[in-house]
């Protein structure tokens, strides 16, 4: 269904490479209904559809440890690079047409320093346009970090403290089997904690190379958004007065 519904939207006539991967990475994710355990409502879940854990595991088959962990993280390496490439380009494409000078453009003036801080981006050099898109692609890139990292931790540690606040009123039935209640509450609430922080990092990780930014539409006024805006930042009539009732007594 949601390949037919693919096609329709965007029809391919020559299946090359390129088609067949923006086909692919489209349909990666799927839509399903489910039930939220907290607020106990029907909620539309996204789930990965695709699952590379065969091609992965023959691609790994014959690396040792250290030379698999040192491939992962040149991997991720140039990943951050491309990305910092990428939304560095974007941002500065998006502002370079409307801004008068360096300095209306977040983190562009970083790279260079103040002193370009009035120079109009149009009048940059091809060299000092290229280290303004790296420094505003590394630092939105950072930005980016921050927010994955706090979302995590808030997703997560609302998770946490109900998991704590059940095990608190359960903890008791440990007595029955002739344990400490509170030796094992303190052992449960560290591998709970424990798994936090696992919990933290897996979102983080799972979410870093996928970001997208929540855009807004921003409606210009018109003629009359502005009139009636007008009147309402300017001069307005007069209230007219409420005639009281007679009350019959």
């Amino acid at each position: 269904k949601d390949l037919a519904a693919a096609l329709k939207r965007e029809p391919v006539e020559v299946w090359d490479d390129t088609a067949k991967a923006r086909l692919l990475i489209g349909l990666s994710q799927g839509i399903r209904t489910g039930f939220d355990r907290r607020t106990h409502k029907q909620v539309k879940q996204t789930y990965v559809r695709f699952n590379y854990s065969y091609l992965a595991a023959q691609n790994l088959a014959g690396y040792e440890a250290e030379e698999l962990i040192e491939k992962v993280m040149d991997h991720f390496d140039a990943a951050q690079e491309a990305l910092q490439d990428a939304w560095g380009a974007m941002l500065w494409h998006e502002k370079v047409n409307t801004a008068a000078t360096l300095a209306d453009i977040e983190f562009a003036t970083d790279s260079l320093g103040e002193d370009f801080a009035q120079t109009p981006p149009t009048k940059l050099s091809p060299e000092e346009r290229e280290t303004v898109i790296a420094g505003i692609g590394k630092k939105y890139l950072n930005k980016i970090h921050r927010e994955l990292l706090l979302r995590a931790i808030t997703d997560q540690w609302v998770e946490y403290l109900t998991k704590v606040e059940a095990l608190r009123v359960s903890i008791g039935l440990e007595a029955y089997a002739q344990r400490d209640p509170l030796v094992q509450y303190r052992r449960q609430a560290s591998e709970m904690f424990q798994q936090l922080m696992s919990d933290i990092r897996a979102q983080v990780a799972s979410r870093v190379f996928a970001y997208q930014p929540r855009r807004w539409n921003v409606t210009p006024l018109g003629a009359t958004q502005v009139a009636v805006a007008g009147t309402v930042t300017g001069k307005t009539k007069p209230a007219k007065k409420r005639k009281k009732r007679r009350r019959h007594k």
